[in-house]
């Protein structure tokens, strides 16, 4: 039995440091997670996990066989202790404060844990020299050196370039075509222009994809020329003009506009359009719907008029007890 209980006297532990007749038998890797404890009979030899101090046979006849399976289904070290991460409690004074119990924190990657929480949550850079989040930080890892918020505006474009490479090369290595999303808005307060363009394409995995390619300010005037412009500048730039499949659009005057320029410039350029731009631009849906109901409401302002000035009369006519 691979686990019976060692009854016998153990005599020395190897240390792995055998005589030279003796470096052969213990080539096998299952003894970088086994202690071999030796006996003076030597079919009683046992051997120990390192893990979890479970005693097996180890006789020079059995191989190593039982042994490698027991490591494989050792919960001990397949899995990291959950002691590892819990919080140590000290007692002082009566009161209980909490500690980490043995933090391994990566500078590193907490520098670029930081640059995100910024940027995601849309925060100042500013954020990381306050007070609070400097003590935060100094809890968490006590030999980390705050930065400051100019060492994170850095950070955050190299982030962005070692992602926008990534992208790129997702895009590259699309097998098929890649169809577009858009929406244009205006700030009421400023009366500036936005534009967000998304890449919707299937990887090889048949998983859909989808990245923000662009997102930022249009230059005036905001009309169907210059919209078009700044979208071919974009698929230009991340070279995926010769593989544009369909753009999905609201039902804006200037789209239509948008989209033939486009079209003519592909076609000028020598690229080919899915089923002869057929399908280049759809109209999206929910759109539609909205302008429909939109509509249908417009033609019963009058009566919901109506019906509104009758309910306050009769509210209004009713006597009070």
């Amino acid at each position: 039995d691979d686990d019976e209980d060692d009854d016998v006297a153990v005599l020395e532990i190897s240390t792995l440091q055998q005589d030279e007749g003796k470096v052969g038998a213990f080539r096998s890797l299952v003894w970088k997670d086994m202690e071999r404890l030796e006996s003076t009979n030597k079919s009683e030899t046992k051997a120990r996990c390192f893990h979890c101090k479970a005693i097996l046979t180890a006789k020079s006849n059995s191989g190593t066989s039982h042994l490698k399976r027991h490591l494989d289904e050792c919960l001990a070290k397949n899995n990291v202790s959950i002691n590892f991460f819990l919080i140590g409690a000290q007692h002082n004074s009566g009161e209980q404060t909490m500690t980490l119990k043995d933090p391994k924190v990566d500078p590193q990657a907490l520098r670029k844990a930081i640059c995100m929480y910024v940027v995601a949550g849309a925060y100042s850079f500013s954020t990381v020299d306050e007070p609070g989040f400097k003590h935060m930080i100094s809890i968490a890892c006590s030999n980390y050196n705050v930065l400051s918020k100019h060492t994170i505006r850095r950070d955050a474009l190299k982030y962005y370039e070692e992602e926008w490479k990534i992208v790129m090369s997702d895009l590259q290595n699309s097998i098929g075509r890649i169809s577009f999303t858009s929406d244009n808005w205006r700030n009421d307060h400023t009366q500036d222009e936005y534009i967000c363009i998304t890449a919707n394409w299937i990887d090889t995995n048949w998983k859909l994809q989808k990245r923000i390619i662009k997102f930022g300010a249009l230059t005036p005037p905001f009309d169907g020329l210059n919209i078009a412009e700044d979208v071919s500048l974009c698929l230009s730039k991340w070279k995926i003009d010769g593989k544009l499949g369909c753009f999905t659009l609201d039902n804006a005057t200037y789209n239509n506009v948008m989209i033939g320029q486009i079209k003519r410039q592909l076609i000028r350029n020598g690229k080919q359009l899915l089923f002869f731009d057929d399908f280049f631009q759809i109209r999206c849906c929910c759109h539609i719907i909205n302008l429909i109901i939109q509509s249908g409401l417009k033609l019963i302002d009058s009566v919901v008029e109506k019906i509104r000035a009758i309910g306050k009369h009769f509210r209004y006519s009713i006597p009070k007890r």
